[in-house]
């Protein structure tokens, strides 16, 4: 949800975070889902599998890079 995102990255502007959040939709990193029922609406977003595969990759670069090769 849009509010534990803010809590994971704080200094992030609302307007920042939904332009940033549309694009990983775009790109099809994420889906985004509309909780039916809820007042205010609720929007989550679900990693696609795309977005899954890339994340494999991204932590695998953070592991390589905190070995500290020099």
């Amino acid at each position: 949800q849009f509010s534990q995102l803010k809590k994971v990255f704080p200094t992030i502007s609302d307007q920042v975070l939904s332009r940033r959040l549309a694009e990983i939709v775009t790109e099809g990193l994420a889906v985004k889902i509309l909780v039916p029922d809820t007042m205010p609406c609720q929007v989550k977003y679900e990693v696609t599998e795309k977005g899954a595969a890339l994340l494999e990759i991204v932590q695998d670069l953070h592991e390589w890079g905190k070995k500290g090769w020099e």
